[in-house]
């Protein structure tokens, strides 16, 4: 017989255990939280000369995995921020159906509620 989630339990939140960065297929970073990942980010920005892409894997501890692609330039007046992406892009996922979202892939069956993942913006 299943067990019934306590409520504590339901309103947790699912982390991050691993995200991958690639760089315009040269440089790959391995990173174990949003944080670091934003951080890499800015460094990345910072020696650009122009647009940066990076496709990345963010893996969480539910096995989850969630792909896709991220540009960001220099010249833009916010810090790139995968955090803040990521949470743009789960937020527009749960209003429209997972097939209609273009540059992402989805590698784990739908997990339904997204806003159970621990995406905090830094």
């Amino acid at each position: 017989m299943g067990s019934i989630a306590s409520p504590q339990e339901a309103d947790e939140k699912i982390d991050v255990r691993q995200i991958r960065i690639t760089q315009s297929q040269q440089q790959t970073a391995v990173l174990g939280e949003l944080r670091a990942a934003d951080r890499l980010l800015w460094s990345w920005a910072d020696r650009a000369q122009d647009a940066v892409r990076c496709d990345f894997e963010v893996t969480f501890q539910d096995g989850y995995v969630y792909r896709g692609r991220y540009e960001f330039s220099r010249r833009s007046r916010s810090r790139p921020s995968l955090s803040k992406f990521l949470r743009a892009t789960f937020d527009r996922l749960q209003q429209k159906t997972h097939d209609n979202c273009l540059g992402a892939e989805l590698v784990a069956p739908w997990p339904g509620d997204l806003a159970r993942y621990a995406i905090d913006s830094f």
